[in-house]
């Protein structure tokens, strides 16, 4: 249970800011993301497919809807790459 430590016992929310996590429209991923919104932090998802990322948003903004941003991008393509993270500059 150390995630769980980690999230929840010191302060993750004052500290961080905003998280962008690849590959996080499911698995792991996913659980990251809902943990860091839980925590109180800024988070942008990414998957490979806008179809994955707006099924992941829809569940997500159940959490908090104006903390949680997506975008759909294959982390190994440079270009897409730097769109994700002008989306994130330009939302939080």
């Amino acid at each position: 249970m150390k995630i769980i430590d980690f999230f929840h016992g010191n302060g993750v929310g004052e500290n961080m800011k905003h998280v962008v996590i690849t590959g996080s429209t499911r698995g792991i991923g996913y659980g990251l993301a809902r943990e860091f919104l839980l925590a109180g932090c800024r988070v942008t998802i990414n998957g490979q497919s806008q179809e994955s990322v707006e099924r992941a948003l829809q569940s997500l903004r159940k959490i908090n809807p104006d903390t949680v941003e997506g975008y759909a991008a294959r982390a190994y393509n440079r270009d897409e790459l730097e769109q994700l993270w002008i989306l994130c500059r330009k939302t939080f």
